[in-house]
């Protein structure tokens, strides 16, 4: 017998670092334990990513609303590229 458990996590309006409930529930002994946890949603970028659904969602829906969103840390629109190699600065340099 596998035993499971469920639980519950009231974000309501999901703020950078919010303090939240968490109430879990065991099945196996019918006990419902609540704890608090932090939200480690950190920046306003990360928190765009989580309501759009993830990093891939958000994205798509931009390009296909017509919009490039600028990479996080960029200061301009497109992909961030970091340096970190050859190739890396070779693709750099035929922009």
């Amino acid at each position: 017998m596998v035993a499971t458990s469920s639980a519950n996590v009231n974000i309501g309006k999901l703020r950078l670092r919010q303090d939240l409930g968490v109430e879990l529930f065991r099945p196996s002994n019918g006990m419902m334990a609540r704890f608090p946890v932090r939200c480690r949603i950190d920046n306003q970028t990360e928190l765009d990513y989580f309501k759009a659904g993830g990093v891939m969602p958000y994205v798509l829906r931009n390009l296909a609303g017509g919009a490039v969103a600028p990479a996080p840390g960029s200061r301009r629109g497109g992909i961030a590229l970091k340096q970190r190699g050859s190739a890396s600065r070779a693709l750099a340099h035929r922009r």
